[in-house]
């Protein structure tokens, strides 16, 4: 008998490998494809359902529990700017495994290159899974990034010599059922980074090209008071003070040279600070806990400020900036436009006009929450 088909390969394994591509039917003469790397059964079942989502309501996206420990020996883990962007269902679950065998313990960072798929990168539920699009410039369809990886799609059997009878070879395999493409690293705040202007989606403001610390980022991002202090010179204090748990900090600054009452040479800046925490309540929490900080309870406050931000807000005239604080879901975030005085040379305090944009500037932001 004539020998069979060579087997296909299947795809390369990335981080978790996906379920088992299914070869073509035998022909004649032609072996099975082999698709992507393979899990049992069990596991792909379990893999689709935690992996799967509904809506984008369904995804987490700044998960640090990147793996699912299975017994004590497994309770280390590094996650970076590229964690990957996971269901609410697959982050308990993986939660839960640490709390079951490595109480008290936790991924650790890992310092590494942040990159950004395109300017405008959407998070959502696509397709039925968790991911980053692109949203096209024109009718084509949108790029989306899968970050949960398995094997790529197998080359199937080839053409098997068959018997007496030519075998008409393996059809293409389909790869693995999860094998979807890794692209770009995300960064771990993606979230947050969506709510983030690119340049003139606020008409007028730009990112800062001034900030070394943030110019060429969607957002400077930390996930420690450390890290967050090392960008905002020690600031960041409040957000971490306990009880508060910020899961992801990011910052960026704008600027804004026509706006009429802040000419140049320095025009309006704004500062945006955004805070992550695991939930509306924590956002909350950290909201009101912040007015007994130093650098807030001295302040005169409207509040609520008129009109109403997120879900709630409040606002300052510093003397040289209009404050904003409000919160909306598990977001909390800070909007400070300087100057809050009216030009030279009469330098008029509690300017209408830089008050109006840095009310408009907090509402666009709060929009894509």
């Amino acid at each position: 008998m004539a020998a069979g088909g060579t087997v296909g390969t299947g795809g390369s394994r990335s981080a978790a490998g996906g379920a088992v591509g299914s070869g073509g039917p035998l022909g004649d003469g032609g072996a099975l494809g082999v698709g992507g790397s393979t899990t049992s059964a069990d596991d792909a079942a379990s893999t689709s359902d935690l992996d799967t989502c509904s809506s984008d309501a369904d995804c987490a996206s700044s998960c640090i529990w990147v793996t699912a420990p299975t017994n004590s020996s497994q309770c280390t883990a590094t996650y970076c700017c590229g964690v990957p962007l996971i269901t609410n269902k697959r982050c308990d679950a993986n939660r839960a495994a640490w709390a079951s065998y490595c109480p008290s313990q936790s991924p650790t960072r890992e310092i590494c290159p942040c990159l950004q798929l395109c300017p405008n990168e959407v998070f959502g539920c696509f397709g039925g899974r968790c991911a980053t699009s692109c949203p096209p410039a024109a009718d084509a369809a949108p790029d989306v990034a899968f970050v949960a990886s398995g094997g790529a799609p197998g080359s199937g059997g080839a053409g098997g010599m068959g018997g007496a009878n030519a075998g008409s070879g393996g059809l293409p395999g389909n790869g693995g059922a999860a094998g979807t493409p890794v692209q770009a690293p995300v960064d771990c705040s993606s979230s947050i980074l969506n709510v983030f202007p690119r340049d003139n989606t606020i008409p007028g403001w730009t990112v800062d090209r001034n900030n070394a610390t943030t110019v060429g980022r969607v957002a400077a991002t930390a996930t420690s008071e450390l890290e967050a202090e090392s960008l905002i010179d020690g600031a960041a204090v409040a957000f971490f003070a306990t009880p508060n748990t910020p899961l992801a900090f990011a910052w960026q600054t704008y600027v804004n040279t026509t706006l009429t009452d802040a000419p140049g040479p320095d025009y309006a800046t704004v500062s945006l600070y955004v805070l992550q925490m695991a939930n509306t309540q924590q956002a909350f929490a950290l909201y009101t806990s912040l007015l007994t900080a130093p650098l807030y309870s001295g302040r005169t406050w409207m509040e609520p400020s008129s009109p109403l931000i997120g879900s709630d807000s409040r606002l300052a005239d510093t003397g040289d900036r209009w404050w904003i604080n409000f919160y909306k879901d598990n977001c909390y975030v800070e909007v400070s436009l300087s100057p809050s005085y009216g030009p030279a040379p009469d330098y008029t305090p509690g300017d209408a006009t830089t008050k109006a944009a840095a009310v408009t500037f907090s509402q666009a932001v709060a929009s894509k929450m």
